[in-house]
């Protein structure tokens, strides 16, 4: 069975895209081939950025040094501070605690 890539617009064998395991049926294919996915990867910048950056929880500007590190996202620091992010961890453990027992 042969897919068309929508970014290279190639028609290609199924083998050469990506497996969605999200998706319920298991053999379903995504829409970009592995090699147009690795050039896409090889563009982003996944170096850690130095300049400050704005919470989106607490809206605080805050030293970069103050997000953890993200490989996934092209900034390279999540969006929520660590103050934000134990303190949302912190009540949602409190809540789960009283379900487990």
């Amino acid at each position: 069975m042969y897919l068309r890539c929508s970014t290279c617009d190639k028609e290609l064998e199924e083998q050469l895209f990506p497996r969605n395991n999200r998706k319920p049926n298991r053999n379903f294919r995504g829409n970009i081939c592995l090699a147009c996915q690795r050039e896409y990867k090889k563009t982003l910048n996944y170096e850690a950025c130095t300049y400050p950056i704005t919470c989106t929880v607490c809206k605080e500007e805050k030293p970069a040094e103050q997000f953890t590190k993200n490989k996934r996202v092209p900034k390279g620091r999540n969006s929520t501070c660590k103050e934000c992010m134990y303190e949302r961890n912190r009540i949602r453990d409190k809540k789960n605690a009283n379900k487990t027992g």
